[in-house]
């Protein structure tokens, strides 16, 4: 098998799981039904299993072979610390959240006041450093073009996660409590 890519098992699904960097892994049996189906599998990464060897044989592909490096990516366990990307250590999580606002064409006071709310919020409960690590999370997935959803539960009554792209959803414009997200 071609690459050995090392990360953690994050999400188990039925048929594959999502590692914690935000790869797709298929099992055996899920490559053979997108086989059956016509699928490519080597677009995918797949679990450890010796009958793939056969099938790299048999195609002549290479696959991408998933192997737990049991690092998860995120804080450390023991100290609750992030493990920050130094480029976003010292990141101005309000500056970033102004220059979304402009970006986005959403400069009103409704927006911005929102924000410092949200931030003195999040900043009490020490999760500044986690919004950090967020932005470091979405620029790599953007970089990698990995695809995550529009968003889903209480995170979607953040404005911050929203201008973060973690989800879509404009909770201001919906009037969605910060409360939802915060409780």
């Amino acid at each position: 098998m071609k690459d050995h890519q090392m990360s953690v098992r994050f999400i188990e699904l039925n048929d594959r799981f999502i590692t914690d960097k935000g790869e797709i892994v298929i099992t055996y049996d899920t490559a053979l039904t997108l086989v059956r189906d016509g699928y490519d599998i080597s677009l995918f990464m797949v679990e450890p299993d010796e009958r793939f060897n056969l099938y790299e044989k048999l195609s002549s592909t290479k696959l991408n072979t998933f192997i737990d490096d049991g690092e998860p990516i995120g804080p450390n366990p023991e100290t609750l610390e992030w493990d920050i990307p130094e480029k976003y250590i010292d990141l101005d999580i309000k500056q970033f959240c102004i220059r979304q606002l402009d970006i986005r064409g959403l400069n009103s006071n409704d927006y911005t006041s929102r924000v410092d709310v949200e931030l003195d919020m999040m900043n009490d409960r020490n999760m500044l450093p986690m919004l950090r690590y967020l932005v470091a999370l979405i620029d790599d997935f953007r970089s990698r073009q990995v695809v995550w959803g529009v968003g889903r539960g209480s995170c979607c009554a953040s404005i911050i996660l929203y201008l973060m792209d973690v989800h879509r959803v404009d909770c201001v414009k919906y009037d969605i409590d910060i409360e939802e997200f915060l409780r």
